[in-house]
């Protein structure tokens, strides 16, 4: 295959590509042997101009150093049996982006993955709730600890109700807490089918700018106290669950919290890790990188927002007013992004079409939808390579986490001393 740069500018590039009939055919013959034979001709060209696209790709980056990023366009290429394959490829690449020599030098601090006791109680509770019942109390008292209150909420500011902040019905479960809402302390102040009225303070975050921080006038009626009635971690759920006994069930329960915790400590180490690499470090970004990161990012805002109630031109007007500190952010996702591709470009990392077929069947589990027609969406609208990239940069971070020394600390930050081997017994 022959390929030559055309053109460079800046991160932008320009190839052309030209394989022999030869190759075409050996090629279109791969294809066919190895795909459904249900497939069209038609299927099997676009299949074959792929790896053809591929190849010449793969032999780019080897001769000229391009790292490329995102979806390449192609033009003119159409694979044909006999025929030369002929294309122009319009891509951007990764820059020149310093990257970490000596891993040996790489330290992060771990926060040690303990489970606290209030973590593993309320990891229990939430199972015994799934197979538990609300009971409605029929004495007239006050709220207390435990109880699931049914309330209607509302603010206001100045007679004019607060977007995101009505809710009916809302189930509400108090518990003790030194720093409890304003909704919570009022509602233990009434009885069932009662309203009250106080005040709250509008949340920092909260999408009208110009509320934010003000108080609120808060209406809270309760319409029932309700207690949780929940099934006894004994034999009898053990074994509706699937476990031997009492001791396996807890036990399952105790390694399913410690791996979410552990999960939980790694994702903010390799984040702190990440952060600690791009300090300092300037590059130019790939703009259809920090499109795609800017793209999602005010798509998430957009959904944010909704929930907390806007909508129409109010909506629009809070994603104009947060439109720098979104771009920013998806500046940084970017930036992540492009030192771990240059790492995976670098250490020869790759992404095999189990990764994503994996990472496929996971998504259309989370969206109810099947793996074969999420599949062909992905490729229809070219975001397959984006998924890709995405696998490529978790196989780096995974890499680089893996070979950065661990410094473990405690929740507080302070290190925590090696265990010392017990005497007769050889270190590890």
């Amino acid at each position: 295959m022959d390929v030559r740069l055309e053109h460079r500018d800046g991160l932008r590039c320009t190839l052309a590509l030209a394989a022999p009939a030869a190759e075409v055919d050996r090629v279109l013959d791969q294809v066919a042997a190895e795909c459904d034979p249900g497939r069209g001709d038609e299927a099997l060209a676009r299949e074959a101009a792929d790896r053809l696209v591929d190849a010449g790709l793969a032999v780019a980056t080897e001769r000229y150093g391009l790292r490329p990023v995102n979806r390449v366009q192609v033009e003119n290429g159409t694979a044909g049996r006999g025929r030369e394959f002929a294309c122009t490829l319009h891509l951007e690449v990764l820059p020149d982006i310093p990257l970490p020599e000596d891993f040996a030098a790489l330290a992060v601090e771990v926060e040690e993955p303990l489970v606290q006791p209030g973590e593993l109680r309320e990891h229990l509770h939430r199972l015994l709730r799934a197979r538990g019942r609300l009971e409605t109390v029929d004495e007239a008292r006050l709220p207390r600890d435990g109880d699931v209150l049914d309330l209607d909420v509302d603010a206001s500011w100045q007679g004019r109700p607060t977007p995101g902040m009505h809710a009916e019905h809302f189930l509400l479960q108090l518990r003790p807490d030194p720093e409890e809402s304003a909704v919570a302390a009022l509602a233990r102040r009434l009885r069932a089918g009662e309203t009250g009225a106080g005040t709250l303070p509008c949340p920092p975050d909260y999408p009208d700018a110009a509320l934010r921080g003000r108080m609120l006038d808060l209406s809270v009626r309760l319409h029932a106290i309700r207690r949780e009635v929940l099934p006894a971690p004994d034999a009898a759920l053990a074994a509706a669950l699937g476990f031997a006994d009492a001791k396996q069930l807890l036990a399952a329960v105790y390694r399913d919290c410690f791996r979410q915790k552990l999960d939980r400590v790694r994702r903010a180490a390799e984040r702190k890790l990440l952060a600690a690499i791009l300090d300092g470090v300037d590059f130019p970004l790939p703009e259809s990188l920090l499109h795609i990161h800017l793209r999602t990012c005010l798509l998430e805002a957009r959904r944010a927002l909704a929930r907390a109630g806007l909508a129409g031109e109010a909506l629009e007007r809070e994603l104009e007013r947060a439109h720098a500190a979104v771009r920013e952010e998806a500046r940084a996702l970017a930036r992540e992004q492009a030192l771990l591709l240059a790492l995976a470009y670098r250490e020869r990392l790759a992404v095999t079409g189990k990764d994503v077929d994996d990472r496929v069947r996971e998504l259309a589990g989370q969206a109810g939808q099947s793996p074969e027609q999420l599949r062909r969406d992905l490729e229809r609208t070219g975001a397959v390579h984006e998924l890709q990239d995405r696998l490529l940069a978790e196989k780096a971070l995974e890499f680089l986490f893996a070979r950065a020394r661990k410094i473990t600390v405690d929740a507080h930050g302070n290190p925590v001393p090696a265990a010392r081997p017990k005497p007769g017994v050889p270190a590890d």
